[in-house]
């Protein structure tokens, strides 16, 4: 018998695009600012920062182009021993960086020192999570020129002591949100301020059942510029002890606003402002108590000329939502921007009706109403009675939402709320109707509708098949050539393995290998109408399996690294690589998916917009068998299709991904990667695809090489433990 072996790599195929400039990234990026299914209002970006169900969870938020360079660090402590963390910024592109580190361990102490020393021009902005579940001491000290800095904590049930130490030299903003357990608290903030401009501080401390000891110290040595600081302490059944101290010491004119916010705690205040300067001094302390609180206020002046207002005002638990809106109404318009985007993918949740039902916990006063999509029912809770009354005044400024209701509730206990009622669900992980978020996220995700991954809801295949969902495969790249050096065409397909990792197949650079002649473009659905979630990258370097062999399809693997990392999104997610005990299963899996932009018929044409099928693998025996591929399919591959034909990639496909759905960890795994096969869909011929688990420690070796590239930061670490599954959490 004679056959003859065709690759999936399809003939040009026209996308209508112009080739981008080599000399910049002109590129449209996806957001990387999303609503996790839950819509958490959080960190960094942090955050994203939202996990779609079957796709990997905790990717960090990324920057791409030329000037914006983004660490994420995750470090896990099941130990007691120290971690020291030096990160040195030398460059002028702007950096994000985002720290997260999970302490797990006993009764041990465990100390952590963080060190961030910037000395370039760029603006920079950095977020530090830690989250403590044990005993430990927690020191971080920044040092930074233009930027924000933001540090969340949070403390579990054993003792732990917190010191931090930010030195500012120009203007930026430091936010600091801690939030404490049952156990005994000590918290040291040391913020020095020795530039001319003007900078923000705001502290935000949660106190549980446990005592907590803050010392907040601030040392302003700068001439003109102005220091704001805010102080929110909401305090629980613990004794709460608040010593702040204020030493100025420069010559020009310095103007200090300090606003301090108690509710419903007792303990006691003591502030202590020093000023030994000769330059004239502004100060107004405003401190806003609902509880039984002592306050102590020293003030030290110097020989300039000071000026201080000195506002307390108690109010009852009833009046306190009156005094959040007006707070809030001045928050508003500094975050609106803000706020806009991390709520602008909400529709993407809809329910099966089209209507959105939206959950929002600690609703308070409704701000976030404004940003709801046109048509969503809200149902609101607080633990705060109080502020019903001020939400339905609320809810009639804004006619374009269904007021579904109030309840009386915190975030770990939504027993009114009926499980699976709700399509979205959001929540400020960082104020007063949330004490445990380990018990609120478990709420959370009883009460939302359960949902099957995305891909699945439509039974399909290539040839002849249907349209893809929009957005159900964020992995999938198309990959494409110049054409004449004039236009860019559609040739294969890849997979998403990083920020700046594609697989594909090997073939697909035959005779292809310069990385100028490339692009990839990510988040699309159609290739000729690209949408705002579209992003498009040039090539750095394409590195093919240096066994590949044309004539068999043996390792027919290769690997494009990105000039620029690309930004996660609803759209642009990477795939998940399967761990060790479940390959076995997942490549004898009845349940999985392929999609691309290939032929839709042997001889048909290719498609502008993503299709997929529903195949499953076949056993190595049958398809390698004399009535089917009579010993070409060697054992580096697999075959997905169907026996009696129909079902199949084609020309185009090749390099795409073939990944398996498992349901107890409710996730698609890469599989395997379209290769060859006889003609498209015909009987006794499935796809033949790349065995993926043969070319783990390839890829691996080639991601490590990718990773290399990344400029200009330089990291040292002591320790990293692992990557996890992380879900962020962002604090408006």
């Amino acid at each position: 018998m004679s056959v003859e072996l065709q690759p999936r790599r399809g003939k040009e195929v026209d996308t209508g695009e112009p080739p981008c400039d080599s000399r910049s990234p002109r590129s449209h990026t996806a957001s990387s600012t999303q609503p996790w299914k839950t819509a958490t209002p959080q960190r960094d970006g942090n955050p994203d920062q939202r996990a779609a169900r079957g796709r990997c969870r905790g990717t960090g938020s990324g920057s791409a182009g030329l000037d914006v360079v983004t660490v994420t660090i995750i470090i896990i402590i099941t130990g007691t021993g120290a971690v020291s963390i030096t990160i040195t910024i030398t460059g002028t592109g702007a950096v994000s960086i985002t720290i997260i580190i999970i302490i797990t361990s006993g009764t041990g102490a465990v100390s952590i020192t963080i060190i961030i020393i910037i000395t370039g021009t760029g603006a920079v902005s950095i977020t530090i999570i830690i989250i403590i579940t044990g005993t430990g001491a927690v020191s971080i000290i920044i040092i930074t020129g233009t930027g924000a800095v933001s540090i969340i904590i949070i403390t579990g049930t054993g003792a732990v002591s917190i010191t931090i130490i930010i030195i500012i030299t120009g203007t930026g903003a430091v936010s600091i949100i801690i939030i404490t357990g049952t156990g005994a608290v000590s918290i040291t903030i040391i913020i020095i301020i020795t530039g001319t401009g003007a900078v923000s501080i705001t502290i935000i401390i949660i106190t549980g059942t446990g005592a907590v000891s803050i010392t907040i110290i601030i040392i302003i040595t700068s001439g003109t510029g102005a220091v704001s600081i805010t102080i929110i302490i909401t305090s629980g059944t613990g004794a709460v002890s608040i010593t702040i101290i204020i030493i100025i010491t420069g010559t020009g004119a310095v103007s200090v606003t300090i606003i301090i916010i108690i509710t419903t705690g007792t303990g006691a205040v003591s502030i202590t402002i020093t000023i030994t300067g000769t330059g004239s001094v502004s100060i107004i302390i405003i401190i806003i108590i609902t509880g039984a609180v002592s306050i102590t206020i020293i003030i030290i002046t110097g020989t300039g000329a000071v000026s201080i207002i000195i506002i307390i005002i108690t109010i009852p638990e009833g009046l306190f939502p009156f005094i959040l809106d007006k707070i809030c109404v001045v928050h508003d318009k500094k975050s609106k921007k803000h706020k806009q985007e991390l709520f602008r993918n909400l529709p993407d949740f809809r329910g099966p009706s089209g209507a959105l039902r939206l959950l929002e916990i600690g609703t308070g006063s409704g701000s976030n109403f404004q940003f709801y999509p046109p048509g969503c029912k809200v149902t609101c809770t607080d633990i705060n009675p109080n502020f019903q009354e001020g939400l339905a005044k609320n809810m009639k400024k804004n006619q374009h939402l269904q007021y579904e209701g109030f309840l009386v509730a915190a975030g770990e206990d939504l027993g009114q709320v009926p499980s699976g009622s709700v399509d979205a669900v959001v929540c400020t992980l960082v104020l007063c109707s949330v004490h445990s978020v380990s018990s609120t996220l478990r709420e959370v995700l009883r009460v939302l509708r359960p949902q099957l991954p995305l891909a699945r809801s439509v039974a399909s295949w290539i040839v002849g098949g249907h349209d893809a969902p929009e957005g159900a495969w964020p992995w999938v790249v198309s990959l494409q050539v110049l054409r004449g050096g004039v236009r860019f065409v559609h040739l294969c397909g890849g997979v998403l393995l990083g920020r700046r990792a594609v697989l594909t197949a090997g073939h697909c650079v035959d005779g292809r290998t310069d990385p100028c002649s490339w692009r990839a473009v990510l988040g699309v659905h159609n290739l000729q109408k690209h949408g705002p979630h579209t992003a498009r990258r040039r090539i750095r370097r394409i590195m093919v399996h240096s066994h590949f062999r044309r004539e068999t399809f043996e390792n027919d693997v290769a690997l494009f690294e990105l000039k620029w990392a690309v930004r996660y999104s609803l759209y642009i997610q990477p795939v998940c690589l399967p761990p060790a005990a479940l390959v076995r299963l997942l490549e004898n899996s009845s349940d999985c998916y392929i999609s691309g932009w290939g032929r839709t018929a042997e001889k048909g044409k290719t498609s502008p917009v993503l299709k997929q099928a529903h195949v499953g693998i076949l056993p190595p025996s049958l398809c390698n068998s004399s009535q089917g591929y009579a010993g070409l399919m060697n054992d580096k591959a697999l075959c997905a299709g169907a026996w009696a034909g129909g079902t199949d990639t084609c020309q185009g496909d090749s390099g795409g991904p073939l990944v398996c759905y498992h349901p107890d960890t409710d996730m698609y795994y890469l599989t395997g990667i379209a290769s060859f096969g006889v003609g498209c869909g015909r009987p006794k011929y499935p796809g033949i695809y790349v065995r993926l688990s043969q070319y783990r420690k390839w890829i691996k070796a080639k991601l490590l090489l990718t990773n290399k590239t990344q400029k200009p930061v330089s990291t040292t670490l002591t320790i990293l433990l692992t990557l996890v599954h992380t879900v962020l959490a962002q604090a408006l």
